[in-house]
């Protein structure tokens, strides 16, 4: 169950499971409606979160079967969408540790990993990593 912070209506936290990611996919989809955001902006917002929360759902907490919470900010502003991301997971800053995918490799030869945070970084205009009070805080731009 998707909880709304009532002084921050652009923030929500979600349980950090897969199937909470359509959650997500549909509050985005009615901020792109509310901001007007062209499609392909709409777009590269949707693609870019379901990849990093696949990620933290994934992979941030290993050994456990316990959901935790996930906490999701948008602002729209300055010609510019803001995006936070914050999770209780391991430590892992996917922009630097990320394996880089092999992008010139057959598919038959390509290792799995990477490709994922290249399409953030490639969608995105910038994207921040920093570990703050025991939770990893990811900040992504898009320009309008």
């Amino acid at each position: 169950m998707t909880a709304v912070d009532s002084a921050h209506p652009s923030r929500r936290q979600f349980p950090g499971t897969l199937e909470s990611i359509a959650e997500v996919r549909q509050w985005l989809q009615q901020l792109g409606k509310q901001h007007q955001w062209q499609e392909s902006t709409a777009y590269a917002v949707q693609i870019s979160l379901d990849e990093l929360l696949t990620n933290a759902v994934r992979y941030g907490h290993p050994g456990t079967d316990q959901p935790h919470a996930i906490m999701v900010e948008v602002h729209c502003e300055s010609g510019a969408i803001h995006i936070t991301m914050e999770d209780d997971g391991i430590p892992f800053d996917p922009f630097h540790e990320a394996a880089e995918p092999e992008l010139d490799a057959d598919l038959e030869h390509r290792k799995v990993g990477g490709l994922g945070v290249h399409i953030v970084k490639t969608m995105m205009d910038e994207y921040h990593y920093q570990r703050v009070e025991n939770r990893n805080r990811i900040q992504l731009t898009r320009r309008l």
